[in-house]
């Protein structure tokens, strides 16, 4: 009984942090301090759950929120990437970062400038791609600072259209665009890049063959379509 009894002090003398981590998820409140160890430890810089919107303005990916998503086992020790990912919550992206009181949240969202690509390429139909690109971003400072862990901005997309790998624009513009093939050379289509419009962005790539009526062959370099 005396050796059991030593077993149970000894495990209620352990320090409270031994099993103390992330504490939030994400629908915390902005501003609710994101590890218990920052809660006991009055003395710690402490990271907070943050709010930063719209989630549309950052388009297809929110790596730059850190190394990656805020686990549901992670511990202030092992938290050594400059912020964390919970989620999105009503339109907003919501992280774990160290923001103090008073400082500009909207410093920390890593805010995307105009023109700025925000989502890749995607088929529209007709060989036609477009893209949004990130358009005029606009917000008030001293609300964002007076209001802590929520970062609210104005935001407007723009849109970019071009035409699928191997195409280029013939005819019309924006999404009412014609793209029509890449010349060919001996039967064989040349190609380039996707979203590009101009027909000189065509060309044959390096190492495929030709035979024509001059003679045949192969390119020994990228031969581009000359108008």
């Amino acid at each position: 009984m005396k050796y059991k009894f030593l077993i149970a002090i000894s495990v209620s003398l352990l320090p409270n942090y031994t099993f103390a981590g992330l504490q939030v998820d994400v629908n915390s409140e902005p501003g609710t301090i994101c590890f218990s160890e920052q809660n006991q430890n009055p003395g710690a810089y402490p990271y907070r759950v943050v709010l930063c919107g719209p989630v549309d303005m950052y388009g297809d990916d929110l790596s730059y929120y850190g190394d990656g998503a805020c686990d549901s086992d992670l511990t202030l020790g092992e938290f050594e990437v400059g912020s964390c990912y919970l989620g999105v919550r009503d339109g907003y992206v919501v992280f774990c970062d160290g923001v103090g009181e008073g400082e500009i949240t909207c410093d920390y969202c890593d805010i995307p400038n105009k023109g700025e690509v925000i989502s890749d390429w995607g088929e529209l139909g007709n060989n036609i791609v477009g893209r949004t690109l990130c358009g005029d971003v606009g917000g008030d400072d001293v609300f964002a600072s007076e209001n802590n862990w929520t970062c609210d901005v104005d935001f407007t997309a723009e849109y970019e259209y071009g035409c699928a790998a191997g195409y280029y624009q013939s005819a019309g513009t924006g999404a009412s665009m014609t793209c029509t093939r890449c010349p060919s050379s001996g039967g064989v289509y040349g190609t380039n890049s996707v979203g590009t419009t101009a027909i000189t962005s065509c060309y044959m790539p390096s190492g495929s063959s030709f035979s024509e009526t001059s003679g045949s062959g192969t390119y020994i370099g990228n031969c581009y379509y000359v108008n």
